[in-house]
């Protein structure tokens, strides 16, 4: 069942991908900023780590969060994404569509606060309904009785196990944006 949901998770329909470039900078310049500085007595000894060490393994860590960062600021959060963690999260019993556009303008709100880019731009129902057709293997829609408005339909995520794990991979790109908080 896992592996199948695997393999469905690359063969699925994943939407558009916007590619944004980060500010470039210099190794060399950031590296001499963290000047790591031979000394010229015998460092002290912490924890079987001499000095040096400990000022590598910090501008190790130091670069590796100014990468992590700037990744974050510059990806993109794409409709299939927000719909996903809104689906996994708030929604998991299903939700009407009315009521998904809502929860999603707050999401995309939300965001945008916390200086993350919501890729689609134009009104938040066209945004839903895109996402819906990306993931319609991964959601039931309830149509309501003739006569109702489209935003009276239901949607239901399918959360048996492979497709939990496809959903995990949109959601995973918006956790990061409330991963401090909810550690706090």
């Amino acid at each position: 069942m896992a592996i199948g949901g695997i393999w469905r998770m690359f063969t699925e329909k994943l939407g558009n991908v916007r590619v944004d470039l980060s500010q470039p900078f210099s190794l060399r310049e950031y590296i001499s900023s963290h000047k790591i500085f031979e000394l010229p007595w015998e460092p002290k000894v912490m924890n079987g780590y001499s000095e040096n060490e400990l000022r590598k393994r910090s501008l190790t860590s130091a670069l590796a969060r100014h990468v992590v960062h700037d990744f974050q600021k510059c990806s993109s959060t794409m409709a299939t994404s927000m719909v996903s963690f809104l689906l996994l999260t708030k929604h998991r019993k299903g939700v009407s569509r009315g009521t998904l556009i809502s929860t999603y303008e707050w999401l995309a709100m939300e965001l945008r606060d916390r200086g993350r880019s919501v890729a689609f731009s134009g009104p938040s129902s066209t945004a839903v309904s895109h996402a819906l057709q990306c993931l319609a293997d991964l959601v039931t829609l309830v149509p309501q009785p003739i006569g109702s408005a489209p935003a009276k339909e239901r949607v239901i995520p399918k959360l048996d196990p492979p497709n939990v794990v496809v959903f995990l991979h949109h959601f995973n790109q918006i956790v990061s944006t409330f991963l401090m908080e909810s550690v706090i």
